[in-house]
């Protein structure tokens, strides 16, 4: 009946959010990862029963699923370009030159 297909295929989506979540927890330690497992599991399961609602599809909005523990985190950004430091001997010459430019 469809009703037992249902059971079974929540079974098994509920086997898969178990699997998903211990591997993206595996490289944390222990204690961590028993405190976050059962949150995590819930989102992946969540988001399972979405796509399997949607035909296998991912939903529209998908829910966000913990990062990988095997993704490597993003390059920092490049260093902010400071200007060139302007000797003050420099500064001086420039406004000694408009004044004299203001005064001709």
């Amino acid at each position: 009946s469809g009703e037992e297909e249902d059971m079974e295929g929540d079974d098994a989506l509920e086997r898969r959010a178990e699997e998903m979540a211990q591997r993206s927890l595996a490289s944390l330690p222990a204690k961590v990862r028993e405190a976050k497992l059962p949150a995590v599991r819930a989102a992946l399961l969540q988001r399972l029963r979405a796509e399997a609602a949607a035909g296998g599809r991912p939903p529209s909005a998908p829910v966000a699923a913990p990062a990988q523990a095997s993704q490597a985190p993003p390059p920092p950004p490049p260093p902010l370009l400071k200007e060139p430091a302007v000797p003050k001997s420099v500064d001086v010459a420039l406004v000694a030159q408009r004044r004299a430019a203001e005064i001709f």
